[in-house]
């Protein structure tokens, strides 16, 4: 997968991050009065509208920016390989 697609690879990682960091919480992720999530566009984070947000199934929801930055800190190999500049790999 992630020699054909690498964005795939990466979100699968990424969202185990999530699910892990979610468990140190005794409620359900919905409660959160914040989430944050890492774009596949460039791996940035960003403040999600929870007005938008249908499930948190099929995304890597973060509480906190902390553990958003946590996430960006496990994964910084693959970020930089992933977002770095130029068309390498198209």
């Amino acid at each position: 997968m992630d020699e054909i697609y690498p964005i795939a690879a990466f979100s699968l990682i990424l969202r185990e991050i999530a699910v892990d960091r979610d468990s140190q919480y005794v409620d359900h992720i919905e409660d959160s009065p914040e989430i944050f999530a890492i774009t596949v566009l460039d791996g940035t984070i960003v403040q999600l509208d929870k007005r938008t947000i249908q499930n948190y199934r099929n995304f890597a929801a973060f509480r906190t920016l902390e553990d958003a930055k946590i996430a960006c800190r496990i994964l910084s190999p693959i970020m930089k390989d992933l977002f770095r500049n130029g068309n390498k790999g198209q």
